[in-house]
């Protein structure tokens, strides 16, 4: 990275940090949905502390799923709000502004996201 996309990364950064402080001062949620959306997740992480790795935001009905990158069943299905959710993994704030019809996910927590397209 050049000295001159210094700035602009770091003022990047500046302002991430600043919402987070805000959202923990607040409790404001720099959504575009409610706090109280219901969103699907699983068993796994919202009782057992799994990690979220994959993130997908429908295309069709704005809905979001936040899931390991395991394969799973449908009765390990858990409906949540998306506050619970940042409640569990302040991360996700990172990537909640991923468009419709996007999924991110990473290999670990420590990882950064990667984002693609949903088909």
């Amino acid at each position: 990275m050049g000295p001159d996309r210094f700035p602009l990364t770091f003022l990047a950064l500046l302002l991430f940090s600043l919402a987070i402080e805000r959202t923990q001062m607040t409790g404001e949620l720099p959504l575009e949905q409610p706090r109280n959306c219901k969103v699907i997740s699983l068993r796994s992480i919202i009782f057992y502390g799994a990690p979220i790795l994959h993130e997908v935001h429908d295309a069709d009905d704005h809905g979001w799923q936040f899931l390991t990158l395991e394969d799973v069943l449908e009765e390990d299905a858990s409906i949540v709000s998306l506050e619970q959710i940042v409640e569990l993994d302040r991360s996700v704030l990172s990537i909640i502004d991923l468009p419709r019809g996007w999924r991110a996910s990473r290999q670990s927590t420590d990882r950064a996201w990667i984002y693609e397209r949903s088909e």
